[in-house]
């Protein structure tokens, strides 16, 4: 039977179960919002969330598919 997505709470990350996801520390996820390199973050009143498949599809924009650059360091124009 196929699950109903409608009804799966969409998961949400604090900066520092985010710097955890990405093995990061939390200055440098702060970094990038100050900056606007990092993934979209989700304001809840005073509280900021990242919700995963935005970070997710953020981690996938960042994958640098050009021979020899093997920085793994997000680029600004999101590795186009």
């Amino acid at each position: 039977m196929e699950s109903d997505k409608t009804s799966e709470p969409e998961q949400m990350m604090t900066v520092k179960q985010l710097s955890a996801y990405l093995n990061v520390s939390t200055n440098t996820v702060q970094h990038w919002r100050k900056v606007g390199l990092g993934p979209r973050g989700t304001r809840l009143g005073k509280v900021l969330r990242y919700r995963k498949d935005i970070v997710d599809a953020w981690v996938e924009s960042c994958t640098d598919q050009t021979p020899g650059d093997s920085t793994g360091t997000p680029r600004p124009d999101g590795g186009r």
